[in-house]
């Protein structure tokens, strides 16, 4: 689905041109994209930067090591919504760690209403639970 690059709207819009029945409710989308974020995560994922932190540790013989680091960002209009980053040692050539910064998550534009009162209250405790938004301010 990310595929696609516009979330659930874009997928609308890609079934919509190839004539396809609509795809599945903003809530199977958000449920989705959590379980998907939580595979990334898998803990094998963390197994191999570990290993590679070893690696390049064992190299220079050292914990003190040299490293790398690199970045993107995916913008929507001139806006930075999403950057990875990621570190590379200097010796092996690995990548030994990676973050994901986000400053937008579809989700956080469903609430409607004043963002006061109970109604609010409830439905961002429920929200924080599964919002990706890990990022205030400038991404650069």
């Amino acid at each position: 689905m990310h595929i696609v690059g516009r979330g659930l709207e874009g997928l609308e819009s890609f079934c919509e041109i190839m004539d396809l029945n609509p795809p599945v409710s903003q809530n199977s989308y958000e449920q989705i994209c959590r379980r998907e974020n939580a595979a990334s995560k898998n803990v094998s994922i963390e197994k191999e930067l570990k290993k590679a932190a070893d690696e390049e540790v064992a190299a220079v013989d050292s914990t003190d090591i040299t490293v790398n680091g690199d970045g993107t960002w995916k913008t929507r209009g001139h806006t930075y919504q999403i950057s990875v980053r990621t570190v590379i040692g200097a010796d092996t050539e690995k990548v030994i760690h990676v973050e994901v910064l986000s400053k937008a998550w579809k989700g956080c534009s469903r609430w409607r209403g004043p963002r006061l009162g109970s109604a609010f209250k409830k439905w961002h405790a429920r929200h924080s639970k599964v919002c990706t938004k890990n990022h205030i301010g400038f991404i650069r």
